[in-house]
């Protein structure tokens, strides 16, 4: 006789089930029919249960309500039915008028009848059941009986103590209604429709019952693994650790939760995502309920979502995230006394340039094209990536020296050097290298990526289309640009940046036309020249910030120092490549002079001939709306940018300014004496003027006005100054013609 409880232990592990697996769902189980000393103490209230434990939990509620902590005998009422039966054949003597009407037979029919015919045919449990009554003597257990209609009613079953009557012993047995039928074909119910398997093994792990989410799953019936070991538990014999695993976790808490891999009837392997619960009665007998979920579905989607994190949509390679992590990994297998590799830094020179000269479009199947050459000239498994927009990575695993290194960088540069062809458009793309060998240039990921990037940006220094190797030099310029580019940004929302400005003077009298603002960082603790941090903030993206605060800053100072003396003086602001590819840049500018009552005519523009071609689209119309709106523009450095002198005659411009090389060499060099007529000469045929910058002597100053510059600019004249300094001179000097200021 085999009475299944639960061990306390394992209906709290039980319980502590319900929170470990996944699923969607609820039942709610009624537990009111149970006796104040039920195992699990579910009395009165109700049990919420997330549907993939419905299963183990059904079942032990199941057994919970049917296995009662027993009582020394029941307390009969008047409306207990009661069956007398005779000990030695089972064969009901008597039953009184409840249990006529409980049980739905008359007492004329029921007389002599052998107990199990209130049974199921066919049932087993009803011996165990009846023994266990009259053994223990309380409403011990629940079981389902045949009325003489055919149906089944749910009833408890006790047993008062044994009567004597004449020779042969009576016993009683004691039925009382349940509702545990009720809860049963619930809990049967939620079995068969969880979407999780749900089986029941004996102590030896054959299979006893299944769901049909069981057969599903697994492809197998039910009736044909009766009694055999189910798909997982054979793979787990088949593996000893995890046997191992699974014994010591239910030994330890009777509850074992994990992964385990199965197959389906027609050899498909799977992953199984479960728990198994060990339950156990009072004499050590032993099954197991297990509750598992196919996750195949979710490893694919766990493939497809590490795929798309790893992976660059555009050109199918990894990302930088992946190539780290995978170099990451090859570093910690490798000695650095004897293994050696080296990180391969491509950057496509100027890329911006093509998806705006051509389309987007066009850049993408560019960069795919890009990524195929690679993927079609390195050798099988080397691993490549895409670093970002323009940049993409390759790691060579086993370079002798920087020699062999060098000789793929050569091999990189001529094989992307070729035109890549998108529809009917040869686009021809140049390449800056980098490269960091492992050990020297660093031992991990991060420091390796670092300093191949530093080798880029010097690769983009010395003239582009080459490659640069790491040095200790660039490490310590990397971090120096790191550091000013940090300070400039913080500099530039806490005001650090000031104007100082330089006088332009008339080469006639040398009065005073204009002042060029240039920009000066009151760095808090270091000092900081223009040449310093203008690169910084060049290569970093910050021009365009600085230029816009540079014209904040002249438009107080307009206000505040020169509107007296120096009233009729314009300002000329430099506007940097950033900004001209803003198509937005001269309504801003406009706006900015209009909250701070600024009219434009008192300032004028400095643009670079580079400035202009880079960004020949929108320079034509913001040139026009500026000079429309009363500012003047002048071309910057004229002369040391392009060659093409088309835009002189598209764009509408007021002057040059030559650049101050070529004044350095006057009056002496004739090759600089020259070009300086040559252009002075070309601007006056063009009714522009020209401004000589970088004049230090009075030589060259002499020479410049022999040879009918209009206005120089220089130190000869003065040096940079605040705007308080320029104030405080003319103020002093009522007659602005000097012929040359103080310092």
């Amino acid at each position: 006789m085999r009475n299944w409880r639960l061990r306390p232990s394992t209906a709290g592990a039980v319980i502590a089930t319900v929170y470990l697996l996944l699923g969607s769902g609820l039942l709610f189980v009624t537990t009111r029919s149970a006796t104040p000393d039920s195992v699990l103490a579910f009395t009165g209230g109700y049990l919420l249960v997330t549907a993939p434990l419905t299963a183990a939990l059904g079942y032990v509620l199941a057994t919970a309500t049917g296995r009662r902590q027993r009582a020394a005998s029941p307390t009969v009422h008047p409306d207990d039915a009661v069956v007398t039966f005779t000990a030695d054949d089972w064969r009901i003597d008597d039953a009184n008028e409840p249990a006529q009407r409980l049980l739905g037979y008359s007492g004329e029919t029921l007389r002599g009848q052998p107990l199990r015919t209130l049974v199921e045919p066919g049932g087993s449990r009803w011996y165990d059941a009846f023994e266990d009554a009259l053994t223990r003597g309380a409403l011990s257990c629940c079981l389902a009986i045949r009325r003489e209609t055919g149906e089944h009613t749910w009833v408890a079953l006790g047993s008062d103590a044994p009567a004597v009557d004449g020779p042969s012993q009576r016993r009683h047995l004691v039925f009382r209604k349940t509702k545990a039928g009720f809860e049963r074909r619930i809990t049967r119910t939620v079995l068969q429709n969880v979407s999780d398997g749900v089986i029941l093994l004996d102590h030896d792990w054959h299979l006893i019952w299944g769901n049909h989410n069981f057969e599903r799953i697994t492809q197998y019936p039910v009736s044909d693994v009766q009694g055999q070991l189910p798909p997982f538990a054979q793979a787990m014999r088949n593996n000893p650790a995890l046997a191992a695993e699974i014994t010591q976790a239910l030994d330890h808490s009777g509850i074992w939760y994990g992964r385990v891999d199965s197959h389906r009837r027609n050899g498909e392997r799977y992953p199984l995502i479960g728990n198994i619960t060990r339950l156990s009665d009072a004499g050590g007998n032993t099954r197991y309920l297990c509750c598992f979920a196919d996750v195949s579905r979710l490893d694919a989607y766990a493939e497809q979502i590490h795929q798309l994190a790893s992976s660059d949509a555009l050109t199918r390679l990894p990302n930088r995230d992946y190539f780290a992590g995978e170099l990451e990994q090859r570093l910690g297998h490798m000695n650095a006394d004897t293994d050696r590799c080296a990180v391969v830094m491509l950057n496509l020179n100027d890329f911006r340039r093509i998806n705006e000269s051509f389309s987007h479009a066009l850049g993408d199947e560019v960069l795919a094209q890009v990524a195929s050459r690679l993927r079609s000239n390195l050798p099988d498994g080397t691993l490549i990536a895409r670093h970002t927009g323009d940049s993409f990575l390759v790691l060579l695993d086993a370079p002798t020296d920087a020699t062999d290194a060098a000789l793929v960088a050569e091999e990189l540069k001529a094989m992307l050097a070729s035109p890549f062809r998108v529809i009917d458009t040869r686009v021809t793309v140049t390449t800056s290298i980098g490269i960091s060998l492992f050990p020297t240039c660093g031992a991990t990921a991060d420091e390796l990526l670092r300093s191949a990037e530093a080798a880029v940006g010097d690769a983009r220094r010395h003239g582009r289309n080459n490659y640069r190797f790491y040095t200790e030099a660039l490490g310590h310029e990397a971090r120096q640009f790191i550091e000013i580019s940090s300070d400039l940004r913080q500099a530039l929302n806490t005001g650090q940046l000031r104007n100082f400005y330089q006088p332009i003077v008339k080469a006639d009298d040398f009065g005073v036309s204009a002042l060029e603002a240039l920009v000066r960082w009151r760095h808090p603790s270091r000092v900081m020249g223009p040449d310093e941090f203008l690169p910084v903030a060049e290569e970093s993206g910050l021009m365009g910030a600085i230029a816009e605060t540079v014209l904040d800053n002249a438009c107080r100072d307009i206000k505040r120092w020169f509107c007296d003396e120096l009233s009729e003086a314009r300002i000329a602001i430099n506007f940097s490549a950033q900004q001209f590819a803003d198509p937005q840049l001269a309504e801003r500018t406009l706006e900015l002079l209009e909250r701070h009552g600024v009219p434009p005519a008192r300032l004028a523009t400095e643009i670079t001939e580079s400035t202009l071609m880079q960004n020949h689209a929108t320079a034509g119309a913001t040139i026009a709306v500026l000079r429309e709106a009363g500012m003047r523009i002048y071309i910057d450095d004229f002369g040391t940018g392009y060659s093409s002198l088309s835009y002189l005659r598209d764009l509408r411009v007021d002057g040059l300014k030559l650049d101050q090389s070529f004044v350095q060499g006057l009056p002496k060099r004739k090759a600089d004496d020259a070009i300086t007529r040559s252009i002075i000469a070309m601007a006056r045929a063009l009714s522009l003027v020209t401004i000589a910058e970088g004049v230090e002597t009075a030589a060259q100053a002499s020479h410049l006005r022999a040879l009918g510059c209009d206005f120089m600019q220089g130190y000869y004249f003065h040096r940079p100054a605040p705007p308080s300094a320029i104030h405080a001179h003319y103020r002093r000097h009522d007659d602005r013609h000097q012929p040359r200021l103080s310092q």
